[in-house]
């Protein structure tokens, strides 16, 4: 004689509308991540790039959009822009001490920042007589060289 076992009964569930929309807080699912928010500011302010942050955290850009959108109340591309402007202007101020004992940081300044270009003045005299004057334009930073050529 086998015995036979009683049979499970199923209750029907009711799905209201409220219940499947989807983000309900309270329901079951993966739990959001959470990012350390200064290692996260300090990546910005380094310039460091979206993929660079993405693989320091351990991430992708949907997630720590998402996670920019609760903590921050902002987009990624907002947060990141804020902070990366901190760390240009560190960059200024560090360059702008710098240039006080390095001329070479105070000529690199002057020419980005005040548009400084090199004026090179060259004179020759020659008792030959000049056919074609040539001037050469470099496209590195704009020099102008004058040189001479004969036929």
């Amino acid at each position: 004689m086998t015995e036979e076992k009683p049979k499970r009964q199923v209750t029907p569930t009711v799905r209201t509308e409220k219940d499947s929309k989807k983000g309900k807080k309270g329901t079951k699912g993966r739990p959001e991540r959470e990012y350390d928010s200064k290692i996260f500011e300090n990546l910005c302010r380094a310039l460091c790039t979206v993929d660079e942050i993405e693989a320091i955290l351990n991430t992708n850009q949907k997630t720590l959009n998402k996670w920019c959108e609760r903590f921050y109340k902002k987009t990624f591309q907002e947060v990141y822009e804020g902070f990366k402007l901190h760390g240009k202007a560190s960059l200024r101020r560090i360059q702008f001490r710098l240039a006080e004992k390095n001329a070479g940081m105070a000529i690199f300044l002057g020419k980005n920042l005040l548009g400084q270009t090199d004026q090179i003045v060259q004179k020759v005299e020659t008792k030959q007589q000049v056919t074609h004057k040539a001037i050469l334009e470099l496209p590195d930073n704009g020099r102008r060289y004058v040189g001479r050529r004969e036929d």
